[in-house]
């Protein structure tokens, strides 16, 4: 199950006292791709190839994968046992030449495993690098998010030997658009719940992938762990899969602790995006300006 990614725009501001992390609706002008409402929770992700991925298969993979990461602002990289796996098989006759499938578990934006697949019934390993690449990227930007087009000229167009008739062998600008469009909306990953400042108070530790960095020494690509009062389902605690705007603080705690943040007063820093309006979590007050 998969959920629709809204358009949305994070930003962050670090200095040496505080961190504020803010989200805007925004709209893409002129859009030429689509969504197909997949969203990956950081934009650094593994790619597992199967042991048939070799030859003209696997050189085509890493040129792939080298045109994300070069172009965009996704980060892929490939080791084994990672759960977005690429796999070449005859499959058949079956009218495809590649494939993508995704599970998104409770269907809150989080992928738990993806497969990428290409058909050697249609492409052989004697096809040329530059014609399997072209089908390896269509396929990976489906599993990030990207759905088919009605451009000739693009990587998505429904059949890739269209576009790669007409020249086009990496990533349009169609598609890095749109590829950056979804990694500019950052997802709170919960990784525990702890009681480890007095043994008794509840704290939720979140993963929080930045965006985008107005001010400040966060970069784009960051993870900042954030630490709210509360465990799971306590009010105004985020849950997974929300994006939200953040204004936040050193903990000011003592060793790997020092590293983290809090919420400005507590709740108070916390607004969570509902609909195109960041609202505070505690009480559904707009977000003030900054």
């Amino acid at each position: 199950m998969s959920s629709i990614h809204r358009k949305v725009k994070f930003r962050a501001f670090l200095t040496a006292l505080s961190c504020i992390v803010l989200l805007h609706s925004f709209t893409t002008p002129a859009e030429a791709y689509e969504r197909n409402g997949i969203k990956w929770p950081f934009p650094t992700q593994i790619i597992s190839a199967y042991t048939d991925v070799t030859g003209n298969y696997s050189t085509a993979l890493n040129q792939a994968i080298t045109n994300f990461n070069t172009s965009t602002q996704v980060h892929l990289s490939r080791h084994d046992g990672a759960p977005w796996v690429a796999q070449v098989q005859n499959y058949g006759a079956v009218d495809w030449e590649g494939m993508s499938k995704t599970n998104t578990g409770n269907g809150v934006y989080t992928v738990t495993w993806a497969r990428s697949k290409v058909n050697t019934a249609y492409i052989p390993a004697s096809t040329a690098v530059s014609r399997i690449k072209i089908l390896w990227l269509h396929e990976l930007c489906h599993v990030w998010g990207l759905g088919h087009t009605t451009n000739p000229r693009t990587v998505m167009y429904w059949n890739v030997a269209t576009p790669y008739a007409n020249g086009i062998s990496s990533l349009t600008s169609d598609e890095i658009n749109g590829i950056n469009s979804i990694r500019k909306g950052a997802i709170m990953k919960r990784t525990k719940v702890t009681h480890d400042i007095d043994g008794l108070t509840p704290f939720s530790v979140f993963n929080v992938a930045v965006s985008e960095v107005l001010k400040g020494d966060v970069a784009v690509g960051d993870t900042v762990v954030m630490r709210q009062t509360g465990g799971e389902g306590d009010p105004g605690v985020l849950e997974d899969g929300q994006t939200a705007l953040l204004y936040l603080t050193p903990t000011g705690l003592d060793g790997e602790l020092a590293s983290q943040y809090y919420p400005v007063g507590v709740t108070a820093g916390v607004y969570v995006l509902d609909g195109d309006v960041a609202a505070l979590s505690a009480d559904n007050d707009p977000a003030p300006q900054p």
